[in-house]
């Protein structure tokens, strides 16, 4: 098994309708967010698709900052620098492997930027 597997096993031993509606919360305001601050939503700029790893990026990214700071506000060119930064597209090729660091570096660099504002472009 691999790391998602581990956790969705361990999950659904302790499901409970509490927390099914703070997932379901949690789950609306992030994609409330989406909506409200990124032009196109999950989509590339360029084709009317969504990579998995953009929106694996994009979404866990934003709920774990939205967990942090519930009110969270960014401007359009907040957005617009992440999803045109070099490290966005790093973080989110085809060939951004979905291993543990990997995975951790994309949704963490979405969440960090958000909350800081600040891209690490070492």
């Amino acid at each position: 098994m691999n790391f998602v597997d581990d956790f969705v096993s361990g999950s659904a031993t302790d499901w409970t309708p509490d927390k099914e509606l703070l997932f379901r919360a949690e789950f609306n305001k992030t994609m409330e967010f989406v909506a409200k601050n990124f032009e196109r939503g999950f989509q590339k700029e360029d084709r009317n698709q969504t990579p998995r790893v953009r929106f694996e990026a994009i979404s866990v990214g934003v709920n774990l900052a939205l967990r942090v700071n519930p009110e969270l506000t960014v401007s359009k060119e907040q957005i617009v620098r992440l999803l045109d930064s070099d490290q966005f597209r790093e973080w989110t090729t085809s060939d951004a492997a979905n291993n543990r660091i990997k995975v951790e570096k994309r949704i963490y660099g979405v969440k960090d930027y958000l909350l800081n504002g600040v891209l690490d472009e070492s």
